[in-house]
């Protein structure tokens, strides 16, 4: 593969001009929402001129074969996980090949940049863990609770800790575990990091989400919080390995035989 770095314009300018016009105004307009067409025309011309100046283009607007070839991979993989780290604002996706390898997209948010790099099935769990930096200052104790889906959505207040606090019906040891995270969600100021993992259908139209498992890093380890079922929320306090062994990363994507 013959690329590393490119910015944000230069990739979704690339999308459009391969043939993925509705895919590149998706990824557009996720990034930069409400934007009017002069800022989209600004943006265009911009980077055209940067793959122009590369030669990744040519005076036509025809994008290279071997780019051409990459973008379509790009767009066509069918498994993608991608993990998300607020704190510094950064997003990691992974997507299946058609080859069983995997790409490799370190999206620094900020400076509008992706970083793009091949590896193997195996280094995934590793590569996640390094994302994020977590470190265990000792082994976590057997902390857990469980909140309603509604009460979750409450979570990302100020207020919502103490009126959940007072409603939930814990018991004295879901209530400790409870006010234990709280401290931890008060530290990130209320927001938590996730791993998502998605499938794309054979027309490459729609993208589903199989899983989210979001996270917290606090002083005993990771809080890993999932859902058990449409309206229960557990919350639970393990290890930095216990977290890794939570995302599942063999048993969550879903494999077919042409992407192997």
């Amino acid at each position: 593969m013959n690329i590393e770095t490119l910015s944000s314009k230069e990739l979704i300018v690339l999308i459009s001009l391969c043939g993925y016009e509705d895919k590149a105004k998706e990824i557009g307009d996720s990034m930069f929402p409400n934007r009017t067409e002069f800022f989209w025309r600004d943006y265009s011309e911009k980077a055209l001129e940067l793959l122009l100046e590369k030669e990744w283009i040519d005076e036509d607007h025809i994008v290279s074969e071997w780019l051409q070839n990459f973008i379509h991979e790009y767009i066509q993989a069918r498994s993608i996980i991608r993990a998300i780290n607020r704190d510094r604002n950064e997003t990691l996706i992974f997507r299946c090949l058609k080859n069983g390898t995997w790409l490799r997209e370190h999206i620094f948010i900020k400076h509008e940049e992706h970083r793009i790099t091949t590896l193997h099935h195996a280094d995934l769990a590793e590569e996640i863990a390094s994302f994020y930096h977590y470190s265990n200052k000792r082994e976590p104790a057997n902390v857990s609770f469980t909140l309603t889906d509604d009460q979750f959505a409450e979570m990302s207040k100020k207020s919502g800790g103490r009126k959940i606090r007072r409603a939930a019906g814990f018991t004295p040891q879901e209530r400790a575990s409870f006010d234990q995270f709280n401290r931890s969600l008060d530290k990130r100021d209320r927001l938590l990091d996730s791993v998502s993992f998605l499938t794309v259908d054979e027309e490459y139209q729609d993208t589903h989400l199989n899983k989210v498992i979001f996270h917290l890093p606090a002083e005993e380890g990771v809080w890993v919080i999932t859902y058990s079922n449409a309206s229960k929320v557990e919350f639970k306090l393990l290890s930095l390995e216990g977290w890794l062994h939570t995302l599942e990363i063999e048993n969550q994507m879903e494999w077919r035989e042409e992407d192997v």
